[in-house]
């Protein structure tokens, strides 16, 4: 059964609603802040939109992949990938399957909810640098270790073979595999919320939530969760660094 567009992109009619919303509020009482957030949620579309392109239009430039080496590292880890379980408990529900698409197409809409968060804030510039950081350096991390995921590097997902030989394949699938950005988004939503309690739990869920929709789905290996949450953890210290350099440039004006 066809998952409808609201539960598979959640994002697309969140943004677009909250964009319309506040940009209308502007042109009636001339907020600035009304026009902020209306900005916001049209960038985080758009940049929904330019990076899920921009992924697939490099898994049609290349297409050697190393995900044999990445599962192999994954059997190593004796994690077993839980992917197989997790994809046969939600996707025979569909509760579970609406679930899961659900929580990966949310990510857009958790960005600018965050950035709203903080929009008045002094630590909103660090917030948008690591957004920023975390979106532009993941298309070059993608070309120098291409990995698409075991949905498509094994055609018969959930059923993963016990053992392989690693060796590059060759794929035009999205090369998005390390890191996942979907977990490394969701780290550093969770970093940036965890100050306030409801902002912990929701980011706390949301976080778990990511990373079991990303393995059940087959979209990504436990190694891409692993690298991804580093990878994380370097936009949030880089972006800590930048900030007292970057100048007012993100910083909201008053009023």
């Amino acid at each position: 059964m066809a998952v409808p567009l609201a539960v598979e992109q959640p994002s697309v009619l969140i943004c677009t609603g909250w964009m319309i919303f506040f940009l209308l509020r502007y042109a009636l009482r001339a907020n600035r802040r009304d026009l902020r957030i209306g900005m916001l949620a049209l960038l985080c579309l758009t940049g929904s939109i330019v990076t899920s392109a921009l992924a697939r239009e490099e898994g049609r430039w290349f297409s050697a992949r190393y995900d044999l080496y990445v599962y192999r590292i994954d059997q190593l880890m004796h994690v077993n990938e839980p992917g197989v379980a997790l994809s046969h408990y939600f996707f025979a529900r569909l509760w579970g399957e609406w679930t899961m698409n659900f929580t990966y197409g949310l990510l857009a809409a958790a960005v600018m909810f965050l950035l709203i968060l903080y929009e008045a804030r002094p630590q909103y510039r660090e917030v948008v640098l690591a957004m920023l950081l975390n979106l532009a350096i993941a298309p070059l991390v993608y070309a120098a270790i291409p990995v698409s995921g075991p949905r498509f590097a094994f055609p018969n997902f959930p059923l993963l073979p016990a053992a392989v030989a690693p060796h590059l394949i060759y794929l035009h699938e999205a090369p998005n595999g390390i890191p996942s950005v979907h977990f490394s988004t969701a780290v550093i939503i969770w970093w940036y919320a965890r100050r306030w309690w409801s902002g912990l739990l929701l980011a706390s869920a949301f976080l778990l939530f990511t990373g079991i929709a990303t393995l059940a789905s087959g979209q990504h290996y436990v190694l891409d969760l692993i690298l991804g949450a580093i990878y994380a953890g370097c936009m949030i210290a880089v972006a800590g660094a930048l900030k007292s350099r970057t100048g007012n440039f993100c910083q909201p004006p008053s009023g």
